[in-house]
């Protein structure tokens, strides 16, 4: 069994021998954690089911270092690419899967959101609502 070397809830990696993670309710926790275990978590991973407070850009530090130390315009493209989009790479997984916490699927326990009720338009056969007057899609008037 290897030596855990990365906090479970923000994913940052601790340096040395002698880990500074605490273990708290079976989960390996950093200082910053450990003190605040009831902080705010932004995403939700879809891969490992992970609630995580922090996200990481795709690519590698190290690899855009290395570009820019010996080849110049490689190093740029390599930058540009690594900072299109928002971050969205789970720390604990390190899959690309991470979206806000607030559009992920409800925990074990929470309510969820009831289904609307919705019927099909007419004219164009898409989904609208069962109250509306006129369809979304198409434009045109519908029965009620």
């Amino acid at each position: 069994m290897g030596l855990k070397t990365t906090c479970d809830a923000c994913g940052r990696g601790v340096a040395g021998v002698f880990s500074s993670l605490k273990k708290v309710n079976g989960k390996y926790l950093c200082p910053t954690c450990a003190e605040n275990p009831n902080q705010d978590l932004k995403y939700y991973c879809n891969s490992c089911s992970n609630y995580s407070a922090t996200a990481r850009r795709k690519g590698s530090g190290w690899i855009e270092l290395v570009l820019y130390l010996f080849y110049i315009v490689p190093g740029i493209i390599y930058s540009i690419w690594r900072r299109s989009g928002p971050p969205n790479v789970c720390p604990t997984c390190k899959s690309a899967t991470l979206i806000p916490a607030a559009a992920a699927k409800p925990r074990a326990g929470e309510a969820t959101v009831e289904s609307r009720d919705e019927r099909d338009c007419p004219y164009c056969a898409e989904k609208i609502l069962v109250k509306a007057s006129l369809c979304k899609h198409c434009g045109k008037a519908v029965a009620a």
